[in-house]
């Protein structure tokens, strides 16, 4: 029953739509638009490349991209970007922690950065936030061991 209300709704999209999408394929220079934000896209991976390079955060890494909107970070194991989300979110910042993307055995200490929607001084803001948040958790570590 709910079956055929769905296909009876969806036998086609508007009229309305239709043209729309029209006239943005008969005049919207889709080339030139991927040629601008290409451009920006790499300044903005750029930042955060180098942000992350200067931030002193010696026990993460990663392999810079060399196009699309993702930057994939490894940090030291002790940390658990999950567990950390709602700190940093607390701190005004946000990331995707890594754990989902794996099919497999999942690595907590990795996350997922977005490069493509912040200005250069949120993600210079956002980068010295997090890796600071890490370098706490990081001493935390060192200071219970040292107490042990």
């Amino acid at each position: 029953m709910m079956s055929q209300a769905k296909q009876a709704n969806d036998l086609h999209s508007n009229s309305l739509a239709h043209q729309a999408l029209y006239e943005l394929c008969m005049n919207f220079d889709l080339d030139e638009h991927i040629k601008t934000i290409s451009k920006l896209y790499g300044h903005r991976k750029d930042v955060m490349v180098d942000s992350l390079r200067s931030s002193g955060l010696e026990t993460m890494s990663f392999v810079e991209p060399e196009g699309g909107m993702f930057l994939w970070l490894e940090v030291d194991p002790q940390i658990n970007t999950e567990e950390l989300l709602q700190e940093a979110v607390s701190r005004g910042i946000a990331y995707v922690p890594g754990a989902p993307f794996y099919a497999g055995t999942p690595q907590y200490n990795t996350l997922r950065l977005n490069y493509t929607h912040a200005t250069d001084d949120d993600i210079r803001f956002g980068m010295k936030t997090m890796t600071e948040l890490f370098k706490e958790v990081e001493q935390k570590q060192t200071d219970k061991v040292s107490l042990s």
